[in-house]
């Protein structure tokens, strides 16, 4: 791959911030959802128009905004503002290599941490993902990443052998104690229409002591593989990372969601996505999750005709995605890349507090971070006027 220009290497930043701030931000408005025509509403048609008071405060703030006046800097005088603030240009020129070759040599290691990532991260043939998450649980029972993610591997290929009741019963207390473990459960006994297993599942993930944002767990699992292996640099890792991330099918939360389309309005199931969509909203998981979670306590709501309650989930929506709507200017994303120790904080948090809570505080952490002593030569690079004469 060919080095990238400053320029360029904004374009990739920001895509790759897009992934991390505004998972929903550009998707349609959804139907209304009713008896005559149902349209369930997930994550790809979930956004709502944002209330009018919100809309009002925005188009206030872009007035005020655009009233300053633009500041045009050319891709060498930016290079020339990053190297009075201590940036290396020339590894953010550098290429984004293909980590696959990292990913694949894994195969052969010894190491316990590369065998998880090769399990997790290669791209085998059909079936032998399966298999190497299985064969990696087996010896490593209470690793939770690897049983989690076989459940849901499971629950979309319910017919492999692997797959089976005994992987649920076998698997180790400590890991059960995990919620985003039943979450996965959940779906797979709905793959195998399973209704007591699914409400016993629901009950578990209510009462599981805590919940693991595997999520963040990946992304840092990843980093550190390519870290070890000496491959590119952690910033471009990260970014990465973020990707392999982004691009997971969101299976098992589509099959809950599917399950939870509950027209028949029958009370147990209703109470039982209502529990599960609490969850998920709730607990420190990832934006479009959460997504996922309003979608199914509002359509929970809407096929139980309390139309008072679907309201106030409508509410709670608007004022997400309204928090949601950070705009940051493209070169404070430079700080992800060139700052590891701002970067891993951020990790951290996410794998805490989850991704709303740790991207609130990442944007306060900017702030502060951007006014100190390294980087205040450089400040003018973080204003929201700022535009790259190309």
């Amino acid at each position: 791959m060919k080095n990238k220009g400053i320029v360029s290497i904004v374009i990739i930043i920001s895509i790759g911030t897009i992934v991390m701030f505004n998972h929903f931000s550009k998707q349609s408005e959804p139907l209304v959802n009713d008896k005559k025509e149902k349209t369930f509403t997930t994550p790809k048609n979930f956004s709502e128009q944002i209330e009018t008071k919100v809309t009002m405060q925005d188009d206030k703030a872009n007035v005020i905004k655009n009233a300053e006046p633009e500041i045009i800097l050319s891709e060498s005088e930016v290079i020339d503002l990053l190297s009075q603030c201590g940036v290396d240009t020339e590894k953010l020129n550098a290429p984004f290599g293909n980590s696959k070759s990292v990913i694949d040599g894994l195969e052969k290691s010894t190491l316990a941490e590369d065998k998880l990532g090769f399990a997790l991260f290669s791209s085998p043939k059909e079936g032998s993902r399966l298999d190497n998450l299985y064969q990696f649980s087996l010896n490593n029972p209470e690793e939770p990443v690897s049983r989690i993610s076989l459940i849901g591997e499971c629950a979309t290929n319910s017919n492999n052998s692997i797959c089976n009741e005994n992987l649920i019963d076998s698997t180790s207390e400590t890991v059960k104690k995990d919620g985003a473990f039943w979450l996965a459960a959940t779906a797979y006994f709905i793959s195998q229409k399973n209704d007591a297993q699914i409400y016993e599942a629901i009950t578990n993930l209510d009462e599981s002591t805590f919940f693991s944002n595997n999520y963040a767990k990946r992304i840092k699992l990843f980093t550190q593989i390519m870290e070890n292996n000496q491959f590119g640099h952690f910033g471009s890792n990260l970014i990465t990372a973020i990707g392999v991330e982004a691009a997971t099918i969101t299976d098992l939360l589509l099959l809950i969601a599917t399950w939870c389309n509950n027209e028949n309005n029958d009370v147990k199931t209703s109470n039982a996505c209502l529990t599960v969509g609490r969850n998920i909203v709730e607990r420190p998981t990832t934006l479009s999750n959460q997504a996922f979670g309003y979608s199914i306590l509002k359509n929970t709501y809407q096929n139980e005709n309390n139309e008072k309650a679907a309201e106030e989930i409508q509410r709670q929506i608007n004022k997400f995605r309204s928090d949601q709507f950070i705009s940051l200017p493209p070169y404070a994303n430079l700080i992800m890349l060139v700052d590891e120790e701002f970067a891993r904080n951020w990790l951290n948090n996410q794998e805490v507090l989850g991704e709303s809570e740790a991207q609130k505080k990442l944007i306060v952490d900017l702030k502060q971070l951007v006014n100190t002593e390294k980087y205040y030569p450089c400040r003018v690079l973080f204003s929201p006027k700022l535009n790259i004469k190309v």
